[in-house]
């Protein structure tokens, strides 16, 4: 379950960072691997955790540039929001960032994901996504989605 608010006896057992890449009204997601060990076979935007001694702007960075072989300066990214999830298994803080591009990227997948593709928002909810993803979008493009 995805929060604004920090809920109740939240405990974060780690935070994230994930980007919306934005291109010609489409986002980018990702297509998880079958043998990831959370979520396999879900669609998602680039995203990790936050390794020690890492800002979230510098996770957001790495995880861009690891997941898709795109390199962006901090001034690309915009912070949209800080999110609390809350899961069976664990709690975690979750930062969003948005990348806007004029041009196609050329994307370099890792082992992590199988496929990629462009897709409007309302088409992404359609689609299996990661855990909370689909109140992630809901979120940034509108609650009428």
């Amino acid at each position: 379950m995805l929060y604004r608010e920090k809920p109740e006896n939240f405990s974060p057992k780690f935070k994230a960072a994930g980007c919306f890449l934005e291109w010609d009204g489409n986002i980018l997601l990702l297509f998880r691997a079958g043998d990831r060990n959370v979520d396999p076979n879900t669609w998602c935007v680039p995203a990790g955790k936050i390794e020690e001694g890492e800002t979230k702007e510098d996770c957001i960075i790495r995880e861009v540039k690891e997941e898709i072989g795109m390199s962006y300066t901090p001034e690309h990214f915009e912070y949209l929001h800080e999110t609390y999830c809350r899961y069976t298994e664990f709690d975690f803080v979750y930062y969003v960032f948005r990348v806007k591009v004029q041009e196609e990227p050329k994307i370099a997948l890792n082992r992590e994901h199988t496929e990629y593709a462009w897709m409007t928002p309302e088409e992404a909810l359609t689609k299996p996504l990661i855990r909370d993803e689909d109140a992630v979008i809901r979120l940034i493009y509108g609650s009428h989605l």
